[in-house]
């Protein structure tokens, strides 16, 4: 991490600078006894309910070679009471206080999840086009139709839990979205949406 570049002299020569004076590693600012800690709301996102824990931010650059300069906001987390490591939280949005970067970072997992039983089950990403503007159709559509089955689902449920199919190696919390989505398609044949052939035997021609 580096601090932004300082501004330029009048007639200066040479390219500009894309970083500061270089900035102690996060662990060395974790470690010191001179760093304070101003109390935060933490809003765990797996389930616990909120706790108190300790935050300390500041901004820096992230400068990559051969790619441009970004301005990041860092964020140190720890809990006193709790025996676990400091997290370190990045962002790109300088202006956010800790507490939405917190509660992105709580949700990150439900987002991965989302986009990964999007691409195992609906075809995610595995789509192929031959122009940006497709792209941009099918992705929202097929997140479109995640949101509409697991949508559906809810409906029909009516508040009540899903079962979910267990297997003897794993022991699953809740039902994965491929349970959900055989849920929903059970309902539809129910409905007769899609008939089998039962019902088309006296209408098919003879040959």
């Amino acid at each position: 991490m580096d601090e932004p570049a300082p501004a330029r002299r009048a007639g200066q020569m040479g390219r500009p600078r894309q970083q500061g004076k270089r900035l102690p590693p996060l662990e060395r600012v974790a470690a010191d006894q001179q760093t304070k800690w101003p109390p935060v709301t933490v809003y765990d996102g797996y389930g616990a309910p909120q706790r108190v824990g300790e935050v300390v931010t500041g901004t820096c650059v992230w400068y990559p070679p051969g790619m441009p300069a970004v301005p990041v906001r860092w964020g140190l987390i720890r809990a006193p009471h709790e025996q676990c490591e400091p997290q370190a939280l990045l962002a790109t949005q300088l202006a956010a206080t800790p507490q939405p970067r917190l509660a992105w970072c709580g949700r990150r997992w439900q987002m991965a999840g989302t986009f990964e039983e999007a691409r195992a089950h609906l075809g995610l990403e595995t789509h192929r086009q031959w122009s940006e503007k497709a792209i941009a159709r099918t992705t929202p559509g097929l997140l479109g139709l995640y949101a509409c089955v697991s949508w559906l689902a809810a409906r029909l449920l009516k508040g009540q839990a899903l079962p979910a199919r267990r297997d003897a190696w794993d022991a699953k919390q809740g039902a994965p979205f491929s349970d959900t989505m055989a849920f929903v398609r059970r309902w539809l044949w129910s409905q007769q949406h899609f008939p089998d052939s039962t019902g088309l035997s006296g209408k098919m021609p003879s040959h």
